[in-house]
């Protein structure tokens, strides 16, 4: 559980503040001001849709983590990729993964968190899990907010993405030697 936290927690700080940052895509990679914004916007949306109804057509938690770990490395290299997107139509399809990596990795440890965990211990667990989603989003946007204002806001998403990669492999690496 330790380790889903964990993920979940660095994720959440690392790749859950695109959306503070999309504008400044928007308007300085993208450069099409409220109208790409926009499209960026359903993008993501529709990608965090797509991964709700992913997961909610599963019908067991079996194969779940390696399904998050590939999640995890697809957010961090869609987060990279974003750098190099210079139209709407190269940066919407990023987004969309962005969007529906995010979601498939936080529904998925709700589901693994409710699912594995005993009840005399589900109520502790489910205070840090609400810690580590809603308290990294903020973290992370303030804390990428701060670097982007000196570099820029698609490089702090594509460091961000590098930073999200690493973290996934290293965190996978330790999961698969624990077993």
């Amino acid at each position: 559980m330790r380790d889903l936290l964990v993920q979940l927690a660095i994720v959440n700080v690392l790749g859950g503040a695109y959306l503070q940052l999309l504008p400044a895509v928007a308007a300085e990679q993208v450069g099409h001001g409220p109208y790409t914004l926009g499209v960026l916007m359903a993008s993501g949306g529709c990608g965090a849709l797509v991964g709700a109804l992913y997961l909610a057509n599963r019908t067991s938690v079996d194969g779940l983590r390696p399904v998050m770990l590939r999640c995890r490395i697809l957010l961090g290299a869609a987060m990279i990729s974003l750098e190099l997107a210079t139209t709407t139509w190269l940066a919407a399809p990023l987004v969309f993964v962005i969007g529906m990596a995010l979601m498939i990795q936080l529904a998925a440890t709700n589901t693994l968190i409710q699912t594995i965990v005993e009840p005399a211990l589900l109520g502790r667990m489910m205070s840090m899990y609400a810690i580590a989603n809603t308290g990294g989003m903020p973290l992370g946007a303030f804390l990428e907010g701060m670097i982007a204002s000196r570099v820029g806001a698609i490089h702090t998403l594509a460091g961000a993405g590098v930073l999200v990669v690493i973290a996934a492999l290293a965190l996978g690496r330790s999961e698969s030697v624990a077993r």
